[in-house]
């Protein structure tokens, strides 16, 4: 089992509770028995999967918005990270992270 972050922010508008519904829904999912969310938009669990396929699964299967919503996925088990949606600055993001 690796082990991930996920941080995330779901823009708040019309639409907003349908989308972070699916997406928290899609969250647990990944490892039902085993995450950890006690802070505001963030998870830390165990899965088998990529940062990368958990990333295009947040994204893909639920109503995540890649025009107004940001996700990333941090793989502390092999040092990877994986984004999508509205990410500003995602160059001082890898710099201080330090993952690829």
């Amino acid at each position: 089992m690796k082990h991930f972050i996920i941080t995330y922010r779901i823009k708040h508008d019309d639409s907003y509770q349908g989308r972070y519904d699916a997406f928290i829904k899609r969250i647990k999912a990944l490892s039902p028995d085993a995450f950890w969310n006690e802070t505001s938009s963030f998870y830390a669990l165990r899965t088998e999967q990529s940062a990368q396929e958990i990333c295009r699964s947040l994204c893909h299967d639920t109503g995540f918005d890649c025009t107004k919503d940001s996700v990333v996925v941090l793989d502390t088990s092999n040092h990877e990270m994986a984004t999508s949606g509205a990410i500003q600055d995602l160059a001082r993001l890898k710099a201080c992270v330090g993952f690829r």
